[in-house]
């Protein structure tokens, strides 16, 4: 068993052992790919664990790939995820995200928010379980780098009726809106890293429900389904829109 060799006294070896054997793990790793190869790490699972509060930044990143590819391997299989994601591994993960001065470099935060994403995608109890655990403040401070609610900005609900008013009138709603709100900056990320964020964010949004029309617009731009009068970048064709307002009036636009 090398996953078992390399781990058994890796607290014994220097740190320089011990990131090679971190690393001879990480790519073991990539093969563990059914339930009976899963056996060979399981135990080590509480210690690896462990090792995310290190010092270290290479013994950091080692660990986090080990994670990264059991959870990307076993994605589809909801009792194995919870078996990896404890609530120290969640909540150690959480706080690396946010400690000041980080340990992770982009791919390493990258990849924890991608197995956040996981989690909440193919195993609802830990997506609850993270809601639980306030993910929602973090993610903010991700964004903002503050985890105040009063810097949240309120928008102005759309109706049928707001949508048939004039361009400058909906302009000046907005205006007066962000006039009586505070400005919110987002700190500087790279775009793979605002990616994975709001892949987090969308996947902890409720579903949307399936049977609105109001959510099935993009249907209506396939060109496979729409009306002799869709759009088509080849052509000069367009979508003719027909709504009714709160009132009862209707409107119609190109």
């Amino acid at each position: 068993d090398g996953i078992s060799a390399c781990l058994e006294y890796i607290e014994f070896f220097s740190i320089t052992s011990q990131n090679k054997s971190l690393a001879i793990v990480a790519n073991c790793c990539i093969h563990i790919l059914i339930r009976n190869d899963f056996n060979y790490i399981r135990e080590h699972l509480e210690n690896l664990s462990n090792r995310l509060r290190s010092d270290d930044k290479k013994t950091v990143e080692h660990v986090c790939t080990i994670f990264s590819r059991l959870v990307e391997n076993f994605h589809r299989d909801s009792l194995i995820l919870r078996e990896i994601a404890s609530m120290q591994l969640l909540k150690t993960m959480q706080t690396m995200l946010v400690i000041q001065p980080s340990l992770l470099n982009s791919i390493t935060f990258v990849s924890i928010i991608h197995m956040f994403f996981i989690f909440s995608a193919y195993c609802p109890i830990l997506a609850v379980t993270l809601l639980k655990m306030n993910i929602a403040d973090t993610i903010i401070y991700l964004l903002t780098g503050t985890n105040e609610n009063k810097s949240i900005i309120k928008s102005i609900p759309i109706t049928y009726k707001s949508a048939a008013l004039s361009t400058n009138e909906i302009i000046s709603m907005n205006i007066s809106s962000i006039q009586q709100t505070n400005n919110i900056e987002l700190i500087s990320r790279t775009p793979q890293e605002l990616y994975e964020i709001v892949s987090l964010i969308g996947e902890m949004m409720p579903r949307l429900p399936s049977d609105d029309p109001l959510f099935q617009v993009d249907q209506l731009f396939r060109r496979s389904i729409l009306s002799h009068r869709a759009y088509d970048a080849t052509s000069n064709s367009y979508v003719l829109w027909h709504w009714q307002d709160d009132q009862g009036i209707d409107f119609s636009r190109k």
